[in-house]
């Protein structure tokens, strides 16, 4: 394995960079982006970044979703289908396997080819394969292009997020304000948020509207995803966005003050007070919180017990405030009246009890009995508190009143809310059976495709074969006749040279003849013979100066005598007879 500084790296990187200036398909931006990425070390070899960027099918192979048990797919989905990148033109089984080995996204809407597992034939996508006819799966979106042949996988497409969900339809409702699908037990407890779902997980940081895994929607409205927020209850309790509770932290904070009571507090601390913000209710106190006891660092712990003990059951009713309104008055009333006539009961026997507990806490435990004067301290104290209480109670009679009536006005709104809910029931119903019954149309169409996709294949093979016919059969025809021509032209040739070869023996026994005729016409001569047209006589003695000599006598194609000359160059008339002949030698 060679490091980042290595010369094999650096060709490595160099070859790629050079892959990546060579690619003319990819946008300037996207170009510069891949660079910076190749030099910021954020890829694993230049291998992977030649093969992404050369745009060339990788060698096609099965994958497996169990492979020990034969079940093809990938880890995310069983299926026994490769889909046909477009954006890499990379056979991918499916999109996350397509997002997890490269640095770009994969658009599973353009999607259009897929090969099957089965026979290796490449086909449009589709939920069966044309060539051995098996289905790639059990579950098949053509919008979506996706394939699922889990066979106790559930899923169901939306039109109105334009996606496919995991789960029963009837399972489901479409919330029009959030714009995504909520259970449908989780209806009463939903709050709805304008695009809720158009946001990334705190924890993951992956877009919650693409996710298959499960979210869920904690007190603090915030979504995650389940697993996330497991893991993430593992080391906290708080989220990761506000800080508030993810559950319930009574145990915990039951823990550190039981703590604090243990603890003996420094002298220097007695008066000091703390002021704490609760994450929760988003509200400041410098004793206590709405849900829970932020702690007081005073040493009069007795009062503060009881007063802790008092507003938190107070708060905590009126934070769970009953929906029914004959029952909320009452119920608060019986909480402020059963606490305050303890208070009234057990305050002299709480007054003795717990200042002989501080006193013996302050004495390092020894037995000490408080005289009066400490005592109507603690009297005077506890006085205060009681007005504080009622105080407190004035305040909360307050709040119980403007409670009733906006508990009021939120009950017409429940009515009417519950109302609504319903109405969007039988709608959802509604729609959901408009839905199925689409899709049954919408198979029935593509079945209906199907079966005319083939009629319509097979009536084009049936047409291209008697094209091909035909193509044969005019070649034939062409054959035939240049095969015809040829052979006229042979047969004109053939006349033509026949011709010829009579012509010349009309020639040749013509020249026979006048060289007969010469012979007979000529006495002396003793020798002819014919040379190229022409008649070579040799004449014989008693000539005188002419015995010996040649006479050359020129003949035309058609016979005719056209020259008469001697060897040593004279010339006769073209009409010579044995009278001539002899008159002329004898000059």
């Amino acid at each position: 394995m060679c490091t980042s500084g290595s010369p094999q790296a650096q060709t490595a990187l160099r070859s790629a960079i050079k892959a990546l200036m060579a690619n003319v398909t990819l946008a300037e931006t996207e170009r510069a982006k891949r660079i910076q990425a190749l030099m910021s070390g954020r890829t694993s070899s230049s291998a992977s970044t030649t093969e992404e960027c050369s745009g060339t099918p990788v060698a096609f192979s099965k994958s497996y979703h169990n492979e020990e048990q034969g079940i093809l797919g990938c880890p995310h989905y069983q299926l026994k289908a490769k889909l046909l990148a477009p954006c890499c033109n990379q056979w991918v089984t499916c999109r996350f396997c397509h997002d997890e080995s490269r640095r770009h996204t994969m658009d599973r809407f353009a999607i259009t080819r897929m090969k099957c597992m089965l026979c290796f034939e490449e086909q449009p996508v589709g939920q069966r394969c044309s060539s051995c006819h098996q289905d790639m799966g059990r579950y098949y979106c053509h919008t979506c292009r996706l394939i699922d042949d889990g066979p106790d996988k559930h899923i169901f497409h939306c039109s109105q997020c334009g996606i496919c969900l995991s789960g029963r339809r009837s399972d489901y409702y479409h919330c029009f304000v959030c714009d995504a699908c909520v259970a449908v037990d989780a209806r009463e407890r939903h709050s709805c948020k304008e695009k809720r779902l158009q946001c990334t997980c705190p924890i993951c940081d992956e877009w919650l509207s693409d996710s298959v895994m499960s979210i869920v929607q904690p007190e603090c409205q915030h979504l995650m995803h389940e697993t996330c927020l497991s893991k993430h209850m593992e080391h906290s309790y708080k989220c990761p966005v506000c800080s508030a509770s993810l559950c319930d932290t009574r145990a915990i904070f039951d823990s550190i003050e039981c703590y604090l009571r243990l603890s003996v507090m420094p002298l220097e601390y007695k008066d000091k007070m703390s002021l704490v913000f609760c994450n929760d209710f988003h509200m400041a106190n410098v004793n206590e919180c709405a849900h829970r006891r932020d702690e007081l660092l005073t040493s009069k712990l007795w009062i503060n017990d009881l007063k802790s003990q008092y507003i938190r059951s107070i708060v905590g009713c009126a934070k769970e405030l009953p929906t029914d309104l004959e029952r909320f008055p009452s119920s608060i009333h019986a909480y402020i009246e059963y606490y305050s006539n303890s208070y009234a009961l057990n305050r002299e026997a709480l007054v003795a009890y717990r200042a002989q507990a501080i006193f013996a806490e302050r004495m390092n435990g020894a037995a000490f009995i408080p005289n009066d004067s400490e005592l109507k301290k603690l009297e005077m104290s506890v006085l205060e508190e009681e007005r504080l209480l009622e105080q407190v109670q004035v305040r909360l009679s307050e709040k119980v009143q403007a409670a009733n009536e906006r508990i009021d006005s939120e009950s017409q709104r429940y009515e009417e809310a519950l109302w609504l809910a319903q109405e969007n029931d039988v709608l959802a119903r509604e729609v959901s059976e408009l839905e199925a019954e689409l899709e049954t149309l919408a198979k029935t169409l593509e079945e209906k495709e199907a079966k005319e996709r083939d009629a319509v294949e097979q009536q084009t093979r049936e047409l291209q074969a008697v094209h091909n016919d035909l193509l044969r059969e005019a070649a034939m025809r062409e054959d035939v006749d240049r095969e015809q021509v040829r052979l006229e032209d042979r047969l004109l040739r053939l006349k033509s040279d026949e011709q010829k070869r009579r012509m010349s023996a009309a020639d040749s026994q013509e020249q026979q003849k006048l060289v007969e005729r010469w012979i007979r016409s000529i006495a002396p001569v003793v020798n002819a013979r014919v040379e190229n047209s022409t008649l070579i006589l040799t004449l014989g003695e008693g000539l005188g100066a002419m015995s010996g000599r040649r006479i050359l006598v020129g003949f035309s194609s058609m016979g005719n005598v056209t020259s008469v000359e001697t060897d040593d160059g004279r010339r006769f008339p073209p009409v010579l007879n044995h009278d001539t002949l002899m008159k002329l030698l004898s000059e």
